[in-house]
């Protein structure tokens, strides 16, 4: 099954619910809900810059206890703010979170830093 998936930068809250329907391909990577997964913001509410090669990014994740979350994406060497975006959903109250890249070859994501006020 061939999925059109528009390039940037999406989040999805993505869980099984059903054993019977299995985690698939379109619930990580699709541009609409699935049977797994709800869209929380489309590629065009995150960003529409692209990404370029060989480039370090910041990542910046804040996750609050009533569902706020902002994430935040600079050029790793000059800081300016490349993607930014606010979003509310209240699933996983203590926050749990992970990342899944489609088609940024070699990506590497580490310094995975935690902070709990």
């Amino acid at each position: 099954k061939l999925v059109r998936v528009p390039g940037g930068m999406q989040v999805k809250r993505i869980g099984v619910a059903d054993p019977n329907v299995p985690l698939d391909c379109p619930d990580m990577i699709a541009p609409n809900d699935t049977a797994n997964s709800v869209i929380l913001q489309t590629v065009d509410q995150f960003s529409t810059m692209g990404w370029a090669d060989n480039t370090e990014y910041v990542f910046d994740l804040t996750h609050l206890a009533n569902g706020d979350q902002t994430i935040v994406i600079r050029n790793a060497m000059t800081m300016a703010v490349v993607a930014m975006t606010t979003f509310n959903d209240t699933t996983y109250p203590s926050g749990q979170f992970g990342m899944y890249t489609k088609s940024q070859e070699s990506a590497c994501f580490a310094g995975f830093a935690v902070d709990c006020m």
